[in-house]
């Protein structure tokens, strides 16, 4: 498979190379933002693991493009920072709150009474009907809640609203993406940022977690690293031999 990766820690870059092309995948390493968008234009990549703190563009920028331009690609970010520190590196918010269902109804309260001068908040939904509950406690507070997911971002006038609750069925670093993108349109109201990931473990110990934040987190094993490229590359040859399978019988369907 062919492998992206940005980071400008040469020593990391070169051993995740090394060791991911005795498995004979190929390797592109790029140590800024900007060299890495080149070589895209290039190529398609099927993995991209970017690290978030790279001279010029930062990280999660990087990946933000990446994921518009090549869907197809299994994105990933390296860093040593929790998820809350990427946040704060990319988009200057700090202390950003966190809610789910084991934060009590005082709590919420206060959140929802502060909203106004909270940009950004991270949510862990832990049964279906989290979401509708957490907006209806918004209605009954006077405040105007719209719930959006990634393909509805631009078709609501935003500015009607008191607080975006954005809904992902992806990880919360394809969520914090999509809130980089409506703050770059100039859209600036308090965001609730869900993440629906069915992984467990949903108290706040899961954001650090790859399964929710679709992050990997320094230090971590190179064993890691390797498993995630042979799942994905399982996953594509199954995806692969299922497209070749159906071809046949359309193939065979018209003969």
């Amino acid at each position: 498979m062919k492998i992206l990766i940005v980071d400008d820690n040469i020593d990391l870059a070169n051993g995740l190379q090394e060791i991911l092309q005795i498995d004979n995948h190929h390797v592109s390493i790029f140590h800024n933002a900007e060299d890495a968008l080149l070589a895209c234009q290039n190529q398609i990549f099927d993995i991209a693991f970017i690290d978030v703190k790279l001279p010029g563009m930062n990280g999660v920028e990087l990946f933000s493009i990446i994921k518009n331009t090549m869907p197809e690609t299994y994105l990933f970010i390296i860093s040593g920072y929790r998820i809350t520190q990427i946040i704060e590196e990319s988009t200057g918010i700090e202390h950003t709150p966190i809610l789910n269902e084991q934060t009590n109804q005082n709590e919420i309260i206060e959140h929802i009474n502060n909203i106004d001068s909270i940009p950004l908040t991270l949510a862990i939904a832990e049964t279906e009907d989290y979401i509708s509950r957490l907006a209806n406690q918004f209605h009954e507070m006077n405040k105007k809640p719209l719930i959006i997911d990634e393909q509805q971002l631009v078709n609501h006038n935003l500015a009607d609203y008191d607080v975006i609750i954005l809904n992902t069925k992806e990880t919360l670093i394809y969520a914090l993406t999509n809130f980089m993108q409506l703050r770059n349109q100039g859209y600036n109201i308090p965001t609730i940022l869900i993440s629906e990931k069915s992984i467990g473990d949903h108290s706040k110990n899961a954001l650090h977690t790859l399964e929710l934040t679709g992050c990997i987190f320094k230090p971590f094993q190179l064993e890691q690293i390797l498993g995630i490229v042979e799942s994905i590359q399982i996953n594509k040859e199954i995806h692969t031999n299922n497209t070749i399978s159906t071809n046949q019988q359309i193939n065979i369907s018209f003969t």
